[in-house]
């Protein structure tokens, strides 16, 4: 096998004609503005237009249609999918493609990880199930990387992940700016990489940029002929207007010549595509067919179609070529001043979190199933293999670097649940039958542990004596650990499953944990310390019990000064003033001093020299210098055990760390929380809090769908203002539109009263438009003529919604939502009609949380309700939003000569309801349950019969004498309509 030659020298290019390989590809990201399975169905098209399936289906038809033409796919995550669904035709017709090689799949992993974030192990797992499907289907092993868009790059992708999985090249377009411009200048923009000092020259790889050397890895500029792009084609027929191939040609050329001479050697690759593109590979290759034809027959340079292993091979035969050497990574990123993409190696942690646990789960479960196997065990199945998957979606490089949408992220997340549960089932199931003690009930995992919640260990000396729980361990040695139980009672112990020897064992008391609204209610506020011992890459079964005696809870000591020491036998902490001042490693006599305190960063929001801003992907701080969260010194406490000391220090009273050391321990555990300061726990009620934490997911999610940014707390006015006009048109109620705001302005404490503006402005236009009245009640006659002049307008949609909205109580924004289907018969109730209300079909829930309220249409006044919903030709009921029929009800008002704010819309629920309990329709609990009020005290106003006929006595003489006659003509007028004809408006 030929090496590569490594050289620091620069050398020309030799003068030759220059071979242009076309590689054709797609770059498609599993997850980022859209979840992995609305980018392969085509599905949120609105938020950004990618439709995988289509482009794995028309790009086959292309390369079956001409055996010239080549193509380049990376993501296995979607070929997947693809290929399940395919027959056995098109399956045999992609085998002959890949045997060809016309058809290559490079990296081959499950997506395109990320370089920063994830675990090595990760890496290699997600390469390695995408590798498995390749060798399983096709008889294949990818033997390119492909890692064009991850933001920087790690020498552990050049050597473990290249060169060590048998690559014979890498390539990826991201690198910093002022790297990139010094290998143009340098014709460096291929290299050989040698990442490991260690292995050195055995493990380096060729390596290359993307995208004519740019940064990136499309087309040349010109050159993009996807169908969403408006870039110049090749028309080639003299007969026609606009004949353009001789600038088309010279065009291409001078790219060619450009970016030849950022390189060494005659061969250059130019990637042709990008970001989901070849949705319909028919207009590429059109163009692509006659570009090569043309620039052939120019003759200057050569162009073929290629692939990125045929290109690597063509390199690998220029044996005069000396290559520069790269020996570091490619670490941090930055693609302009002020751009350094350093943000996303912590963004959404709890997100980077979760996937690390998920895969130390994955790892047991592979471990489970290879022991099962040896000692004849059950099998682990298709559960492990679903883990496997949603580990694999979680390496892309918009997934654990934690820079996709929210509503992405929490797909992420949900398939990762999704898996662990499935993998857990099986797990467990294996566990349980290599258990001495069999489970009287399934395993299941304590996910909350980290938060000290556990059900299971909660429950002993509560509410069971005894609960039985296994620990695996993962590592190729025995191992002790001290491993914490949330416990609820002091009067606990832990025992071996099999001999039912007590274990060493030592209560602590449990950190209070934080979310964004303050603490949580739950977890238990004691932890139990129990040192384990497992076996080698094998597990220990233990049992929690009660018993009946309490176990010591250590006492603690409060410092006010002085030193303070923790130490074993092999290390030392020394604390002065409440703070670490000194590490001491015993064994081999070492020791450092520290200086310890806590400190957090301000985002920029951009200035006069860059306007870039602090986000997801790029950290850009106001100064370098970070600033200390508290100046004074922290109050400690310390507390003391026969397994572990720990000492606990509170920082102004809402940072809080955590550091123990057990006895036999080598190494110090630190743990901490951060929450938010007292006195803003206090600013809203906990039950607010919640309330404020679900509008503000409802607003993020409408951001989400529809891009609009709010990384930042500058960007949340214009967002808040196209929230807020959607809100309107669906015909909510202005309290949900003002506590919203309240919620967003409590989750942005530092937009202030001033950022949000606008917002505020909609607030106020829509008070002008709905003044807010009292929801004083309007009697039915007024109504009836309010539904009578609609018809007479010729509004007869608007008519019915509003006696919709009377008789059953329900509020716009809910009448609106109706569709056709929701009017349905029910004569085995009684009555003709009922109507169904925030149907679970559609995702909908009521004010108070309820789906599928069903409501009988049984006012005789208007029984022809369902008559009339049925003969509508809309698929919703009324076929409108909230602004037409708010304009409507205004313009019947005044077509009466009544001012704008004689009635509201809103007083249409609380009107059929009093009107019913004057004429004695309904009871109050009737009442209660149709109209879901939750609370006796909303039916009070309900109790003053008077109050509707007082207001109507109120009304104008002329406006009573012709209401006191609308039931009846109103009811002759929809009759007469219905029976004509269907109607329209």
């Amino acid at each position: 096998m030929r090496t590569w030659l490594a050289a620091a020298l620069l050398c020309h290019v030799a003068a030759e004609q220059v071979q242009v390989h076309i590689v054709c590809h797609t770059h498609d990201d599993v997850g980022w503005l859209k979840t992995v399975d609305e980018y392969y169905t085509g599905q949120n098209n609105s938020i950004q237009h990618a439709y995988v399936h289509m482009i794995l289906d028309t790009v086959v038809r292309a390369l079956a249609a001409d055996k010239s033409r080549t193509f380049t796919y990376v993501e296995q995550a979607f070929f997947v999918r693809w290929w399940r669904q395919q027959d056995e035709r098109t399956k045999a017709l992609v085998k002959d493609l890949v045997k060809d090689g016309r058809l290559e799949f490079t990296n081959g992993g499950w997506c395109m990880h990320d370089e920063a974030a994830p675990h090595y192990v990760d890496m290699i797992d997600q390469t390695t199930l995408g590798h498995k499907f390749l060798m399983d289907e096709f008889g294949v092993a990818p033997r390119t990387g492909w890692q064009l868009d991850p933001f920087g790059h790690s020498a552990t992708q050049a050597s473990l992940l290249s060169a060590e999985v048998g690559f014979q090249g890498l390539f990826f377009g991201r690198i910093d700016y002022q790297d990139l411009e010094l290998r143009q200048q340098q014709r460096s923009a291929e290299f050989v990489w040698r990442a490991s000092k260690s292995l050195g020259a055995t493990s380096q790889v060729f390596t290359g940029l993307t995208g004519e050397y740019q940064g990136n890895y499309g087309p040349p500029g010109g050159f993009d002929w996807d169908v969403r792009n408006s870039d110049e084609t090749i028309q080639d027929d003299p007969a026609l207007e606009d004949y353009n191939v001789k600038s088309r040609v010279e065009d291409f050329v001078q790219a060619a010549l450009t970016e030849a001479n950022m390189t060494r050697g005659k061969n250059i690759m130019m990637t042709m595509g990008s970001d989901f593109q070849y949705e319909d590979a028919a207009s590429w290759y059109f163009n692509l067919d006659r570009l090569i034809q043309h620039v052939n027959a120019d003759g200057r340079v050569k162009v073929f179609y290629s692939t990125p292993s045929r290109y690597v091979d063509a390199k690998r035969l220029e044996t005069k070529v000396m290559w520069p050497l790269k020996e570091d990574d490619f670490f941090p990123y930055a693609d302009g001043p002020h751009k350094f993409w350093t943000g996303y190696f912590t963004s959404r942690p709890a997100l980077k979190r979760y996937i690390r646990d998920s895969s130390a789960f994955f790892q047991v479960s592979k471990q489970v199933g290879a022991l099962a196997q040896l000692t004849g065990n059950a099998k682990l199945g298709p559960g492990v293999e679903k883990l496997a998957e949603a580990m694999g979606v979680a390496q892309h490089h918009d997934a654990v670097s934690g820079t996709a949408k929210q509503h992405v992220t929490f797909d992420y997340a949900k398939r990762l649940s999704r898996g662990r549960n499935s993998a857990m089932t099986e797990v467990a199931g294996v566990l349980q039958s290599m258990m001495e003690v069999k489970a009287q009930q399934d395993f299941t995992v304590c996910e909350l542990r980290n938060i000290s919640s556990c059900a299971a260990t909660e429950s002993v000396g509560r509410s069971s004596k005894r609960t039985c729980f296994a620990l695996w361990n993962g590592l190729a040695r025995e191992r002790e650990e001290l491993v914490e139980l949330p416990v609820s009672s002091a009067q606990v112990e832990v025992v071996q499953a099999g001999n039912q020897e007590a274990v060493p064992v030592q209560l602590a008391r449990s950190l209070p944990s934080v979310t964004n609204y303050g603490r949580p209610a739950g977890g238990a506020s004691l932890t139990l310390l129990a040192q384990l011992t497992l076996p080698a890459l094998g597990f220990g079964g233990f049992c929690l019990q009660e018993t009946g005696s309490a176990l010591p809870i250590p006492a603690i000591e409060n410092v006010t000064g002085g030193v303070e020491v923790l130490e074993n036998d092999y290390l030392s902490l020394q604390f002065q003033g409440g703070m670490l001042s000194k590490i001491e490693d015993k064994v081999n006599k070492i020791s450092t001093q520290a200086e310890q305190n806590w400190f957090w960063y301000e985002g920029s929001v951009g200035n006069n020299e860059s306007s870039q801003q602090s986000g997801a992907y790029i950290f850009r701080p106001n100064r370098s210098q970070a600033l200390p969260v508290f100046t004074g010194l922290p109050f400690m406490q310390i507390t003391r055990g026969p397994l572990a000391d720990e000492v606990v220090q509170t920082v102004g009273s809402w940072v809080m760390q955590r550091m123990r050391l057990g006895k036999k321990a080598k190494h110090v555990e630190i743990t901490y929380t951060v929450g938010q300061t007292p006195l803003e726990m206090l600013a809203v009620s906990p039950r607010t809090a919640v309330d404020y934490h679900r509008r503000v997911l409802v607003f993020q999610n409408f951001c989400s769908l529809l891009e609009l940014r709010t990384n930042t707390s500058s960007q949340v006015d214009h967002p808040l203002t196209v929230f807020l006009n959607q809100s309107f048109e669906e015909g909510l109620d202005i309290s949900e539109a003002q506590k919203a705001f309240a919620a967003v302005q409590e989750a942005f404490p530092v937009v202030g009263r001033q950022g949000l503006s606008r917002s505020r402005r909609s607030l106020k236009g829509w008070k002008n438009l709905d003044p807010g009245q009292s929801r004083t009640p309007l009697a039915w006659p007024f109504i009836s003529l309010l539904a009578l002049t609609m018809m007479q307008l010729g509004e007869v949609r608007c008519a019915l919604c509003i006696l919709t909205m009377f008789t059953t109580y329900i509020r716009p924004c809910e009448a609106l939502k109706l569709l056709k289907r929701d009017v349905v018969r029910s004569t085995d109730l009684g009555v003709s009609w009922a109507l169904n209300v925030n149907t679970s079909e559609e995702a909908q829930q009521s004010k108070v949380g309820l789906q599928d309220e069903a409501m009988l249409l049984d006012n005789k006044m208007l029984d022809y309700l369902g008559v009339l919903a049925q003969g509508l030709p809309f698929t919703t009921l009324f076929e409108m939003q909230y602004p037409q029929l708010h304009r409507t009800w205004h313009a019947t008002l005044a077509h009466l000569g009544l001012p704008m704010e004689t009635a509201d819309l809103y007083q249409l629920r609380h009107s059929g309801a009093s009107w019913d309990r004057l004429k004695k329709v309904r009871s109050l609990l009737e009442i209660k349950l149709r109209g879901r009020w939750s609370s006796d005290a909303s039916l009070k106003r309900y109790e003053s019969h008077a109050k509707v006929a007082q207001l109507y006595e109120k009304l104008p003489d002329s406006i009573k004498k012709r209401a006191d006659s609308s039931p009846q003509l109103l009811k002759e007028m929809i009759i007469a309509f219905t029976s004509r004809h269907t109607p329209t408006c």
